[in-house]
């Protein structure tokens, strides 16, 4: 009773952070502080309040530092974790903190850890995601050729489970052909991504992507498109 009763205290604190993240930055931080109460004899949910914790701060407070500092006191606490998804989720995250301090040899090491453990759980969905941060990662260095490595492991991957989902990976792939310059070959991804969210159900997050995936489509010819 006592357990259920903590984590319903964390889901509420989480829930007005939520709520208040973007909108009141000292009432966001006093319920995370609220949640970090609530979970001290949970480590699983003492690490996923330190995963928010470090969301505020890169992307509302703007102190990847702090970010970066709460990720790594999740990951000093996985010997003790049982979900070994939420410490995957962990490294990425990390991964993408590395990515925005352009502290690429670092950030490659968190998506690889991901990686290692997501392959040893047999996730595919959240393994392609990882795929394609990596990927990503690799285009933002200009390293093409390991991009599309990384991309066709997240095809390989969707080829196999109809879960995972190839849009994704086909507007990421988009995107890397678009920062090497083949405009093109970018063209061809984009319109392969908007022809599998268009066959989907209508629904408010397939809208958002169809809208991203057209406005690369967009501005991906040298000349602005009619």
């Amino acid at each position: 009773m006592l357990a259920q009763t903590a984590k319903d205290s964390v889901a509420h604190a989480l829930k007005q952070f939520k709520k208040h993240a973007y909108v009141h930055n000292d009432s966001a931080f006093y319920y995370l502080k609220q949640a970090k109460f609530a979970a001290m004899g949970n480590t699983d949910q003492l690490v996923g309040v330190y995963g928010r914790t470090s969301d505020y701060f890169a992307f509302v407070a703007d102190d990847l530092d702090s970010s970066l500092l709460y990720l790594d006191k999740a990951l000093k606490l996985s010997p003790k974790i049982e979900d070994s998804i939420l410490i995957a989720q962990i490294h990425n995250r990390r991964g993408y903190v590395l990515k925005l301090q352009w502290k690429i040899e670092e950030a490659f090491k968190s998506y690889n850890n991901a990686i290692v453990i997501l392959e040893k759980i047999d996730r595919p969905k959240l393994l392609s995601n990882s795929y394609v941060k990596k990927g990503k990662l690799y285009t933002s260095a200009g390293l093409y050729s390991e991009a599309f490595i990384s991309f066709d492991k997240a095809i390989a991957l969707a080829e196999k489970n109809k879960k995972v989902s190839k849009s994704y990976i086909y507007r990421s792939m988009g995107q890397a052909y678009k920062a090497k310059g083949d405009f093109e070959e970018a063209e061809v991804y984009f319109e392969k991504a908007i022809e599998i969210i268009k066959s989907r159900k209508k629904s408010k997050r397939s809208e958002a992507e169809l809208t991203r995936c057209k406005t690369c489509l967009l501005y991906t010819s040298p000349s602005p498109r009619d």
